[in-house]
């Protein structure tokens, strides 16, 4: 045989296990992967990761302690608003208002919604926290005036300040939002409001 024809066949045998070994290697799963993920999970992962992967822990969806500093904060307050599990909304008054600024805090006690709301607001003479109860579309009646709101996250405690208050009785209406639609938790008040 021809030193070509040796050269010839060993290139051809080199090309043919090529071909041979990759017809016969299992292909992988994409990645990354397409099928969702549960916290924990089962799933076993192909694909290479920088980080390891982990899942959310009970102790980070508790509500954070708070520190001295944080202490003496919330001592200033007069209010504490709170969210629990079960739609729960309630309102703790701490001290009363001695001039139209209020502090105050929001508790979420819960984890089952993704956003939770307090809207705040003053109602028409003549109408009570038992008028606002009574209104159940996720909106502001049309016998409340606005006055502020704000949006905090599932398991949080945040302080908060409105500086300035006209004189009356203060509503709140605590909404949770996600993951389907905007909903009404509860009403609670009212908080009064001394002339300035």
């Amino acid at each position: 045989m021809k030193r070509s024809g040796v050269y010839k066949l060993a290139v051809s045998s080199v090309l043919l296990m090529l071909v041979i070994a990759g017809c016969t290697t299992p292909k992988a799963d994409p990645c990354p992967t397409t099928a969702s993920l549960s916290c924990p999970t089962t799933a076993s992962l192909s694909c290479p990761t920088t980080a390891p992967l982990s899942c959310p822990t009970a102790a980070a969806q508790a509500v954070p302690e708070m520190n001295s500093w944080r202490r003496l904060i919330s001592g200033e307050g007069n209010v504490v608003i709170t969210f629990d599990k079960g739609d729960k909304c309630s309102m703790r008054a701490i001290s009363p208002l001695t001039y139209t600024q209020m502090n105050y805090e929001i508790v979420v006690n819960d984890t089952t919604y993704q956003n939770y709301m307090v809207v705040f607001m003053t109602l028409d003479p003549g109408k009570t926290l038992a008028d606002l109860e009574a209104w159940t579309i996720a909106d502001r009646p049309p016998f409340a005036q606005f006055v502020g709101l704000d949006v905090v996250n599932p398991a949080s405690r945040t302080a908060h300040s409105l500086p300035t208050i006209d004189e009356g009785e203060l509503y709140f209406t605590c909404f949770a939002q996600g993951p389907d639609a905007l909903k009404i938790i509860g009403n609670v008040g009212p908080v009064k409001v001394p002339k300035e």
